[in-house]
C-alpha cells in the first residue's frame, strides 16, 4: 500500500540509475552555501515562535503542553524552508491539514474508501504534490529572472 500512497515513482521505490540520477539532482540543495540559507530561515522561524510563546505563557504557572506548539513550529519550518515565499497564507492552512492528513494515514489501516483515513491521506499526497508542482514553477520563473534561490524548492 506504500505505492498506492507515496507513487510508485517517489525516491524510496527507485534503485539504480534511477535512484542516482535524481540523487545527483538533489545533491546541489545540499551544498554548504543552500545550507547556510536554509538555517538562516530555520533561525528566524524559530526565533519568531519562541517570542510568542514568551508572550502568550508569560506569566503562567500551568504547565504548557508543547506538543502542538512545536508541531506549528516544525511545520512551518519545513515549510519556509522548502518552499519558502510561495505559499500564500491559504496554501499554508490547506498544506498543514494535507500534511495531517497524510500523517494520519500513512500509520492507519490501507483501506481505500471515502472517509477512511488512508483514502483521504492518498487524496490530501495529490493535492500536496500539485501544490509544490505550482511552487516550482512559480520558483523556476523567479530563478529566470536570475534573483538568488530563497527556498529549497
Amino acid at each position: 500500500f506504500g505505492k498506492k500512497l507515496f507513487g510508485d515513482h517517489n525516491l524510496i521505490y527507485m534503485f539504480g540509475e534511477d535512484h542516482k540520477s535524481v540523487r545527483r539532482q538533489l545533491a546541489p540543495n545540499f551544498t554548504p552555501k543552500a545550507l547556510s540559507t536554509y538555517t538562516a530561515l530555520q533561525q528566524l522561524v524559530i526565533l519568531r515562535h519562541i517570542r510568542r510563546w514568551e508572550e502568550s505563557f508569560s506569566g503562567e504557572s500551568r504547565p504548557v503542553s508543547l506538543r502542538e506548539l512545536v508541531r506549528e513550529l516544525n511545520l512551518e519550518t519545513s515549510q519556509t524552508v522548502f518552499v519558502g515565499p510561495y505559499l500564500d497564507k491559504e496554501a499554508r492552512n490547506r498544506f498543514r491539514m494535507d500534511y495531517n492528513l497524510f500523517n494520519l494515514g500513512s500509520m492507519a489501516l490501507p483501506i481505500d474508501l471515502p472517509r477512511f483515513a488512508f483514502g483521504e491521506a492518498r487524496r490530501a499526497v495529490k493535492r500536496l504534490a500539485d501544490t509544490l508542482a505550482v511552487c516550482a514553477g512559480k520558483s523556476k520563473e523567479r530563478m529566470a529572472t536570475g534573483e538568488d534561490p530563497t527556498c529549497l524548492i
